[in-house]
């Protein structure tokens, strides 16, 4: 079973929640971390937007799953409307919030580092 940790990072601009995974993590488990910060209002329109860091975790998702994740990424209204980064260690890693960016846009990206990201995010 998964762990999620949550900080907000706070910058000129806005505030960023980061949201980091360990041990491993399922569909279920990354939905309702979703759902957990909405509930909790942690985030907000008002936030640039959310960085996932999956370094230090195991994804036990399948295609299908990805699916489902961006539906419920593209079904919400905040999420669809906030820059989501997802920090990745390996290329294979890489390959879930590329696959997700087809289906939802350049809204997600996948970075190496958090400060790429949080650099992302700011630009604009």
């Amino acid at each position: 079973m998964g762990e999620v940790q949550y900080t907000e990072i706070i910058t000129p601009k806005g505030t960023i929640i980061l949201r980091t995974f360990t041990n491993t993590m399922s569909k279920s488990e990354i939905i309702d971390s979703f759902k957990y910060l909405l509930d909790s209002e942690m985030l907000t329109s008002n936030n640039l937007g959310m960085i996932t860091d999956i370094r230090e975790s195991v994804l036990e998702i399948d295609i299908s799953d990805l699916e489902k994740m961006a539906d419920f990424i593209s079904n919400n209204k905040l999420l669809s409307n906030i820059k989501l980064a997802v920090i990745a260690n390996s290329s294979n890693e890489a390959l879930y919030p590329t696959l997700i960016n087809f289906k939802i846009g350049d809204k997600l990206l996948p970075f190496n580092s958090i400060e790429e990201a949080k650099e992302w995010m700011i630009k604009d």
